[in-house]
């Protein structure tokens, strides 16, 4: 766990993105080029890496494929990360480490390489980040890249599968940190907003029935009820399918994903809104 302290403007959006798994045949590039050239198109905006830049598979990984790679030297990977990633660099906040680097961790730390190349604090496998203003803390955002982690779905009826997604990413999310408004996960390359829980409550006023629901919580409170808080799957850029290749996905049976990011609003100082953004 990394604490990381940000001072950023009281109206600004960021961008969450990840699992771009340069190096492989099936990342979309333009997708990342996509989020590169929103994040230039308004000095108020930033962003957060989720992990797994790199694909860094190498031959004597159980899961290389001799298909399915552009590059297959990590070092080159990395290098090309950083050249992708520098044109908004100044405006990164945190840089994680995905499984894919740290498959590595016996030759180095690759996540923590490029996070020092771009100049962006690194945030490991997992960190909080806290956005301040020019008055004082604003909310916290937990930033995470698991490993072995899924998001189970069995059910018959889309509708349901998307709700035993969302329930799936909450649980194992909601007990990891207290005192942070956004949770979001890498890794699963889902893109899932988990919103905070409209609940209906009734109470009196001395004369006669009201009604209130419950909300967003108080970003600067040491605790926030789970039920308050937002929850995001940062997505990918890892394509389940490519025209003459066999990849990663289809070898294994996965289902096709929405390709995309988590866009993050802030406006006069708390969070507005957290949305998905598909490229």
């Amino acid at each position: 766990m990394r604490l990381i302290r940000k001072t950023v403007p009281e109206n600004c959006e960021i961008a969450l993105f990840g699992d771009i798994h340069l190096g492989s045949v099936a990342c979309y590039e333009k997708g990342v080029q996509q989020v590169a050239n929103w994040v230039r198109g308004s000095k108020n905006r930033f962003w957060a890496g989720m992990g797994d830049t790199i694909e860094a598979i190498t031959t004597d990984d159980k899961r290389y494929q001799a298909t399915g790679k552009k590059d297959i030297v990590p070092m080159k990977q990395a290098k090309a990360a950083v050249e992708m990633l520098s044109p908004i660099a100044d405006r990164g906040l945190a840089y994680l480490s995905g499984n894919h680097e740290f498959a590595l961790h016996r030759v180095g730390d690759f996540g923590e390489a490029m996070a020092e190349e771009l100049e962006v604090p690194y945030g490991g496998r997992a960190c909080k980040v806290a956005l301040r203003s020019k008055r004082g803390l604003m909310f916290k955002m937990y930033l995470c890249h698991p490993s072995r982690v899924t998001l189970p779905s069995g059910a018959k009826d889309h509708e349901q599968r998307i709700a035993n997604r969302k329930a799936s990413l909450k649980r194992l999310l909601a007990n990891k940190a207290a005192d942070c408004l956004l949770m979001a996960m890498g890794h699963v390359h889902q893109l899932l907003v988990v919103e905070p829980a409209r609940k209906l409550s009734l109470y009196d006023d001395g004369a006669e029935l009201k009604q209130a629901y419950t909300g967003l919580g108080d970003g600067r409170a040491q605790r926030i009820d789970p039920d308050a808080r937002y929850y995001c799957a940062t997505g990918s850029f890892y394509r389940s399918q490519v025209l003459g290749e066999d990849v990663y996905s289809e070898t294994f049976g996965y289902d096709p994903v929405e390709l995309g990011y988590i866009v993050v609003t802030i406006r006069d100082g708390a969070l507005a809104g957290v949305r998905e953004a598909v490229v």
